[in-house]
């Protein structure tokens, strides 16, 4: 009986995955026909740093042919990978975001497995598989999707490190730190509510907390290291991921030059 509903379970699964896909690539390909391409703003610029990154390399530390530096770099990269293996085509972005967003009900499913039931974490799986805005994310650039996996990393890392704060739980939550930083800047929002929050859960000693807080943070600020380099080599100051987190730095620190991106156009 435990080994038919092992099976059970794979097959279901294996029936969401390839129905997202279908949705997806459904939508995908009457979008593209429709020359969905040609109403795109922000996902061009998108475009275009993705191929400054293929022909630069992941730093771009010449940024006088974008006319959208401020970009957080994660979504570029991944552009410039996508371009690099595939070829610079919509068309070929659309079909693997159509991938990407089929397997995102299973992460979904597996993730919640650990803190829900196989119910509750089923439905989850396929109202993400159907959900319309969801399927919506496909024909773009893809930043919109990548936002959703970052969400989904963050949630998870935090609770697992709320359950126990053993050295593998502080790297992937580290690690869902730093790589939502370089999603979307507007992660650093979150921050300070995540340290008060884990300050209030979690159940160790102050020292430890204290402890942990002090590693990721650690963490974080070399992984971020490299690109903090380039942005002083560019823009020849402080910039905390682009540019546009320039308002929260401002707090601490003050900014003589505001018209940075101005001279990058």
């Amino acid at each position: 009986m435990n080994n038919f509903f092992k099976y059970f379970n794979s097959y279901r699964l294996v029936f969401i995955f390839f129905l997202g896909l279908f949705l997806r690539l459904s939508y995908s390909l009457i979008r593209y026909s429709e020359g969905i391409v040609d109403k795109f703003a922000d996902d061009k610029h998108y475009f275009q740093f993705g191929l400054q990154v293929l022909k630069q390399g992941p730093f771009v530390n010449d940024i006088s042919n974008l006319k959208e530096p401020f970009v957080a770099p994660f979504l570029p990269w991944i552009l410039g990978l996508e371009m690099k293996l595939f070829g610079a085509e919509w068309l070929h972005i659309f079909l693997l975001n159509s991938f990407f967003g089929a397997i995102f009900p299973l992460l979904i499913y597996y993730c919640f497995k650990q803190f829900f039931s196989d119910r509750v974490s089923f439905i989850c799986a396929i109202w993400i598989c159907l959900s319309p805005m969801y399927i919506h994310f496909t024909p773009t650039a893809g930043k919109d999707l990548l936002i959703c996996f970052f969400n989904l990393f963050l949630i998870v890392s935090f609770l697992k490190l709320i359950k126990n704060q053993n050295g593998q739980n502080i790297l992937f939550f580290s690690l869902s730190v730093a790589g939502s930083f370089f999603t979307d800047e507007r992660f650093l929002i979150y921050t300070p509510f995540l340290v008060i929050l884990f300050l209030a859960l979690c159940n160790n000693s102050t020292i430890i907390k204290l402890k942990v807080i002090s590693i990721s943070f650690f963490i974080i600020c070399i992984l971020h290291l490299p690109w903090l380099v380039r942005n002083f080599q560019v823009y020849d100051r402080f910039v905390l991921v682009t540019e546009r987190a320039d308002s929260l730095i401002e707090l601490f620190i003050e900014n003589e030059n505001k018209n940075i991106i101005e001279k990058s156009l």
